[in-house]
């Protein structure tokens, strides 16, 4: 079956069939029988791994190297699982509908352990053995990183080779080692060979194993953790792709420094990205105005594991509202802490946006604080919520977590209700959200050894939290699944024998165990049960002189410190921030390895006057209008019609057209659009209308436009218009003359047309009687296709009831027939006024 079959037979009867079709904004397409052909996936829904910034990277990384193509592939949905394995398709990359068995490389990113079973079924979709032992020479190099590299010792034997640190320079030499063992005829196990020789390579296959104190241990070569020791001179992506459906981080992101200095001791990304590196202002006021400029998003988000402790924040957001604020284009700060929260940021933020402050107080009482070397207290959150309320936030959010070493889950209970009730008293006006959670021991951090609170302790827990608020409307508690982060305790520390567990479960159904509502409890139960997997093995922790799992792997951090801090913590002594004072963790040589802050960095911001000089945020008195004809075909007519919006304002900032925005609290540019077409239907003639900050030339517009525009929307002609020509006016009752495939002779279609020719039309406030006769103006037969004009208004037929009443089809049915839209047209006694000029 070609992608055109699955465009008409598969892609209409899924939901969102816009994650499967690519073509999207900025993606790279790339050709050539010599390439090395990688593509690089994201194990959980399109909308979210379009979010991840590390996906985004390495994509830019690979098409910018001469010898390679990478291209993209995501874990589908049941309902697009289903078809594809009905049909007999295997799973394809977006931008060239390959299947991925038929790549050099398949580059998995695991940024979360409950993502497993979906990494199984693309191998599965994909005609791939899951085990690397069972692979042969026919077989892509199946290769991970991510977050949860530091131990992915539970799919270990199903990977090739594993990516420890970061992956820039790593992606690169891995690529070029496996394109070089191709060319030289290599067998595989010489290529797994060659790969182990990278600096900050793990290739499981080819470590002994032991059992010790219960755990399966590999016994081999130590594999260091690899790190970039300055993010200044790495490449970042600007021209990030547009995602075809609205992304869960649906905005631009700049990374402004990898590292935490601040050493919480749960924490495990502050431990493995150490040590602090950052960027210069204005490299990020520059990535920044090339990345809006490329992507046409009107927001970006400062990425950083703590972006309040970034050294020069305060000349940083100071540029950045200069530079951007003018042209409403906003920008967000993630990851807030409290300690660092001063009147001056919050005036900034303020102006940033006003939906709600979100902060990770961790513990309720100081004394687990301070367990946890979360060096913050109460006075600095009374502090920041009054600072907050004098500058307009009404609500904020409150992280917890329970279960915590050296403490109990009543004392956690207790100061969690302690401490919000005398916030809520205090700040009456303020809404609270407390959001809690089991606290997941991590590898390589101080709590390492630690036992996890069992679900059903949590649970009670939660409850009597929410139990405790339930009469204080001000207060609202959600808590995370117990059940999910029991898994997820059971594979963070997990080893070589949990393979079996996530392969039994994935053949028993289990797919996307992150989401709640797709998450089995009793299932992973069954399957620990019939594999004899003793899981409290994971959970209750064990002693600092037992042998682990993940110690091949060196992060960096020695041992030794990581037992210090326990230490510490049992005892709630606080150690100071790497930039106060170095506690020589052992990450750092202060050679080639050391923090790179730009506390000291002199150069003055760089405003650009000139960065979208047609993009004001200020209304002038002047007004201009212009309507624009375009088209929708191919994979854009897949995305529904505020996915099309969506694309359409974004390509008016990207082309740097003078749009006039909306006025009051959030600015937007009002683009008014036609009537909305079924998704999967073509056509040629859709409509849609701007109001202009300045006149522009319609051949400029049209050309500007076009360059800026996905692939499948096309400008095919604008005019200028006065204020009294309103796009509803024109299009709220037009003809239309609309064509489909005949698929029977022209009798049996016009005997069911009338058979059909009145039907009940049922809306949310009533039910009418729709008589087609009413409508269709005229029906003919050409070149084996059905034409129709018909009369389009407001509670009237649609396109798709008279397709349905023509050939018996239901909307989605139809796609089959290729539905054109060719003409929308005003009917002035016999004149036919072309819509756009109506």
């Amino acid at each position: 079956m070609t992608f055109t079959d699955m465009e008409t037979r598969i892609l209409p009867f899924v939901e969102k069939p816009a994650r499967y079709i690519g073509g999207e904004f900025n993606s790279i397409v790339k050709t050539g029988t010599s390439l090395t052909r990688v593509a690089l996936i994201y194990p959980d829904m399109y909308e979210i791994g379009m979010s991840n910034i590390a996906l985004k990277i390495l994509y830019n990384t690979l098409n910018s190297h001469k010898d390679f193509a990478c291209e993209r592939a995501f874990a589908v949905w049941g309902d697009m699982e289903k078809a594809l394995r009905d049909n007999n398709i295997p799973l394809y990359s977006l931008e060239t509908k390959t299947p991925l068995k038929d790549f050099d490389i398949l580059g998995f990113s695991f940024q979360y352990e409950l993502l497993y079973t979906n990494f199984l079924n693309i191998l599965d979709l994909s005609g791939i053995p899951f085990y690397s032992r069972d692979r042969d020479e026919t077989c892509p190099f199946i290769i991970a990183g991510g977050p949860s590299s530091s131990n992915l010792e539970p799919v270990a034997d199903f990977l090739d080779a594993i990516c420890v640190g970061d992956g820039e320079s790593r992606i690169i030499e891995m690529s070029q080692t496996i394109r070089y063992a191709k060319t030289s005829k290599f067998s595989r196990q010489e290529t797994l060979q060659a790969l182990a020789e990278i600096d900050g390579v793990y290739v499981p296959q080819l470590y002994e194993t032991e059992i010790n104190g219960g755990f399966i241990i590999p016994k081999g070569r130590i594999v260091n953790r690899f790190n970039e020791t300055d993010l200044t001179v790495l490449d970042f992506p600007v021209k990030q792709i547009i995602p075809s459906v609205k992304a869960v981080q649906d905005r631009s992101t700049i990374e402004v420094a990898r590292g935490c200095a601040r050493g919480c001791r749960f924490c495990q990304a502050g431990f493995c990205y150490r040590p602090v590196r950052e960027r210069t202002v204005n490299q990020i006021l520059e990535l920044a105005r090339n990345s809006i400029q490329a992507t046409g998003y009107r927001e970006f988000s400062l990425i950083s594991l703590s972006i309040s402790d970034y050294s020069n924040l305060s000349s940083l957001i100071t540029a950045l509202d200069g530079q951007f604020s003018s042209h409403g284009i906003s920008f967000s700060l993630p990851s807030l802490r409290l300690d660092s929260f001063t009147l001056e940021l919050a005036d900034k933020v303020s102006q940033i946006r006003k939906s709600g402050l979100t902060f990770a107080v961790e513990g309720g009482t100081q004394g687990i604080r301070d367990t946890i070397n979360k060096g913050v207290n109460e006075d600095s959150l009374f502090n920041v919520v009054e600072i907050a309320r004098g500058l307009g936030w009404r609500s904020v959010k409150l992280y917890f977590m329970v279960g915590l070493p050296f403490t109990d889950i009543q004392t956690e209970i207790d100061g969690i209700t302690e401490l919000v009730s005398r916030l809520s008293s205090r700040f009456r006006d303020i809404s609270v959200t407390v959001s809690v959670a089991i606290f997941v021991p991590k590898p390589h951090t101080p709590f390492q050894w630690a036992k996890q609170l069992p679900f059903d302790k949590a649970l009670q827990g939660f409850r009597l939290l929410k139990d405790r608020f339930r009469k204080n409307r001000r207060v609202s508690i959600k808590y995370n699944d117990p059940f999910i982060s029991t898994i997820e305790g059971v594979f963070s520390r997990g080893d070589r024998q949990l393979s079996r567990a996530i392969e039994t479960a994935f053949k028993q159904g289990a797919r996307f165990d992150g989401w709640s509502e797709m998450f089995n409890f009793n299932l992973w139960q069954d399957c620990f049960n019939k594999l004899g997997t003793d899981t409290s093995l994971y959970l209750n922790g064990t002693t600092p002189s037992n042998p682990l799992p993940w110690q091949v792997i060196n992060n960096g951090v020695s041992t030794e410190f990581l037992r210090e801090e326990e230490i510490r913590a049992k005892s709630g002594i606080l150690t100071p921030s790497c930039d106060t004072k170095c506690e020589q963790c052992g990450v750092c040589d202060f050679k080639t390895v050391a923090p790179k802050l730009n506390s000291k960095d002199t150069q003055e911001p760089q405003i650009k006057d000139d960065f979208l000089f047609n993009i004001k945020i200020e209304r002038t008195e002047e007004i201009s209008y212009i309507r624009f004809l375009y088209s929708k075909t191919g994979s854009a007519s897949f995305l529904n019609q505020i996915d099309i919006e969506e694309a359409l304002s974004r390509g008016l900032i990207r082309a740097n057209i003078p749009v006039k925005f909306t006025k009051g609290f959030n600015p937007h540019i009002r683009v008014e659009m036609g009537w909305a077409l079924p998704v999967g239907f073509e056509s040629e003639y859709e409509l849609s209308q701007l109001e202009l900050n300045a006149p522009i030339n319609k051949k400029d517009f049209i050309e500007r436009y076009n360059d800026s525009l996905r692939e499948g929307l096309r400008i095919l002609d604008a005019v200028n218009l006065d204020a009294g020509h309103k796009l509803n006016r024109a299009t709220k009752s037009q003809r239309v003359n609309f064509s489909f495939i005949a698929e029977q002779s022209k009798e049996e279609l016009l005997t069911r047309y009338k058979q059909n020719m009145e039907f009940k039309k049922i809306t949310p406030r009533k039910e009418k009687i729709i008589n087609l006769d009413e409508f269709v103006g005229n029906i003919y037969f050409e070149n084996g296709r059905v034409f129709v004009e018909y009369f389009q208004t407001d509670g009237g037929a649609r396109i798709q009831d008279i397709i349905s009443a023509i050939t018996g089809k239901d909307t989605r049915e139809a796609v089959a027939l290729k539905p054109f839209v060719h003409l929308r047209y005003i009917k002035d006694n016999d004149t036919k006024i072309p819509a756009l000029f109506a």
